[in-house]
């Protein structure tokens, strides 16, 4: 939405005319004042229309029936909808939009919980307003007919509290806080004004400017008494040091804020740069420093994990005709999907497409940004849409529209650890408008095509059920104790690395242990610390590889799951395959999907009493019973 003068009226009376009933005087001058909203839009200090008091009361009550009833106005001609080359959006009117916003001020207080607060669910938060309200309520501070005011939440900790009357949020703002007491527990919270979002932006700004801060991350803890120096040292003057952790029930000595002197910023390198990085495979190997060396050993690892698995095809190489893809799958498209998809493409369908790509993104290598396609759309977009068919006709991309350049971005962790850096493709606007036209068409049917239990990367689907599942399954499979192995299955193979993504293996793997009729009796999504990857492979520990197992199962999240049935552990081995992926056979694990010994994706027990030390360090905290419809089925 924008703000814009609209093109309703407010008769000498008070009453509001819509344009189609005004007298052709006032049409005119309806026209005219449009042309002036119009243009005023475009200028720097826009033109406001100041309504008669009776029409400005009515749009009053208007916004006080919706905040306070949630009752929508109708008929008020609040904005009208306007089409352009930025896409198709509602204007709002500006004379109505300042009423409401002066409205919300008056009657809107922001609530900021504080301290063991923010740790409490959104329900039990709602309880302590509640709360709050029944402690006033009945002093008869305010009228006895003063009724409950309505919330939304703004985010984890913030929430807009809309009172039934002004006195209400006047008596509010001026106690500043409040300790919101439920049980025998009090909780701080805060009070703020409210303020829309372009007011709340610039204030933001403006504070930027004025204030300056630094926090320290995840601080060593035989660095933390020098880290206060350190910081002056390097960048100037702190003014204050906050506490390590905003619950002082919880002390810890990790993270640390420190408000800088303004002048500060200027000591601070804006740009994360890589300085140096470690051999991804080998632990001997010296440390690259240089920018030849860096981008060797960058080489290496991305050469490992994106090389295809497929030797035997090039870029010509018709997938489709692999049978072999299409096995495990019965999912087929009705005809109507069919030619949808094959259909050519249109300069409406790629204009939709061009009006839904985020605008801000830094240009590619052919230098020509969203914005530049945008505003020349009418000129371009033609010509692009008969080059787009030709290329689904059987036609190639030029090699300037699939130049793509890879850079990375720092997730966490060491900056010398190649696997904290992510890789992302910047593609040329020309090539994205293509993709995500087709990407955009596939959307609509991908929830058809693909298994209820891939929940991510499919529309209307989200990964939060998978994880909703697998706790369920934890709950429920506490009520038997039968043998029982554990899997562990790497991640960085099966899913962070991008073959793992466009492969699915950890469905597949799953699927594989699901289909032998074993039980799955606990999994769960972790990252795992050194201490217990070090326990993991005690056995191990004075080998030589003993470090680089270590870091490598803490190098990424892993799924860690236990799987239980006759013989489950032997069964399990035979499934998994040798620990040289070379001298694995076909048809298991890791002779279908891995290559080297560092990297053969998976972990089975190889005893009994082997299995339940790792079940009892990799689940702790138990594991769940259950029994499936099947069992009298797989079990005699």
């Amino acid at each position: 939405m924008e703000r814009g003068t609209g093109p309703g009226m407010p008769s000498s009376t008070g009453r509001y005319i819509p344009p189609s009933r005004r007298a052709p005087s006032q049409q005119q001058e309806g026209i005219e004042r449009g042309a002036a909203s119009s243009a005023a839009r475009n200028s720097a200090s826009p033109v406001q229309s100041r309504p008669h008091q009776g029409s400005e009361d009515r749009v009053r009550e208007s916004i006080s029936r919706c905040y306070d009833e949630g009752i929508c106005p109708n008929g008020l001609e609040l904005g009208v909808v306007v089409e352009d080359e930025e896409g198709r959006r509602f204007v709002v009117d500006e004379t109505v939009d300042n009423i409401k916003v002066t409205w919300l001020k008056e009657r809107t207080v922001i609530l900021i919980f504080q301290e063991e607060a923010r740790n409490l669910s959104r329900q039990v938060k709602e309880d302590l307003i509640r709360a709050y309200e029944d402690g006033w309520m009945p002093q008869q501070i305010f009228d006895p007919d003063t009724r409950r005011g309505r919330i939304r939440f703004e985010g984890q900790n913030v929430v807009s509290y809309v009172a039934k009357v002004k006195e209400v949020a006047d008596w509010m703002l001026r106690s500043k806080e409040a300790k919101l007491k439920l049980g025998n527990k009090e909780y701080i919270t805060t009070f703020k004004p409210w303020m829309p979002r372009q007011e709340l932006r610039d204030r933001k700004l403006q504070e930027a400017e004025r204030n300056f801060w630094i926090v320290a991350l995840r601080v060593q803890l035989d660095t933390y008494y020098y880290l206060g120096e350190a910081v002056r040292g390097m960048f100037g003057e702190v003014l204050e040091m906050h506490p390590p952790e905003y619950d002082r029930t919880r002390p810890k000595l990790m993270n640390v804020k420190m408000d800088m002197h303004p002048d500060a910023r200027f000591n601070v390198d804006d740009v994360l740069q890589m300085v140096e990085l470690r051999h991804p495979f080998d632990e001997a190997a010296p440390t690259a420093s240089t920018t030849a060396g860096m981008l060797d050993y960058a080489r290496l690892y991305y050469e490992d994990i994106l090389t295809t698995r497929r030797p035997q095809d090039n870029i010509h190489t018709d997938l489709t005709r692999i049978s072999s893809l299409w096995e495990d799958t019965q999912a087929r498209l009705p005809l109507p999907a069919k030619l949808d998809l094959d259909r050519p493409l249109t300069f409406e369908e790629t204009t939709q497409t061009l009006k839904s790509m985020a605008k801000d993104k830094a240009p590619r290598i052919d230098g020509l940004t969203v914005v530049f396609y945008s505003k020349c759309w009418g000129a371009v977009g033609q010509p692009l849409v008969e080059l787009y068919n030709e290329v689904l006709m059987g036609g190639r991309l030029g090699k300037k529209m699939t130049h793509g350049v890879i850079s990375v971005l720092f997730k966490k962790g060491d900056k010398a650890e190649v696997r904290n850096w992510r890789p992302i493709s910047l593609l040329n606007v020309s090539y994205k408008i293509l993709a995500k036209t087709l990407a955009r068409r596939l959307g609509r049917y991908l929830p058809e095509l693909v298994e209820k239990d891939q929940g991510a990367f499919v529309q209307g689907r989200s990964i939060f059920n998978n994880i909703a599942t697998a706790i369920e399954v934890l709950e429920v499979v506490q009520s038997e104790n039968l043998d029982t192995t554990v899997l562990l299955l790497d991640l960085e193979k099966a899913y962070d690395k991008p073959d793992g993504v466009q492969r699915g293996l950890i469905a597949e793997i799953i699927s594989r242990f699901e289909k032998k009729g074993f039980y799955l009796r606990g999994m769960k999504l972790m990252d795992v610390k050194k201490a217990l990857g070090e326990q993991h492979y005690a056995e191990h520990e004075g080998k030589p590889f003993f470090p680089g197992l270590v870091k490598y199962i803490c190098s990424g999240p892993v799924v860690a799951m236990v799987w239980e049935g006759p013989n489950v552990v032997a069964s399990g081995r035979q499934m998994i395959g040798a620990t040289k992926p070379h001298e694995s056979a076909a048809g298991t694990i890791r002779g279908d999907y891995a290559l080297t010994v560092g990297r053969n994706l998976i972990h089975g027990s190889d005893a009994v009493e082997s299995a339940k030390k790792e079940i009892a360090l990799w689940f702790p905290e138990g594991l769940s019973q259950w029994k499936s419809c099947q069992h009298p089925w797989i079990y005699e």
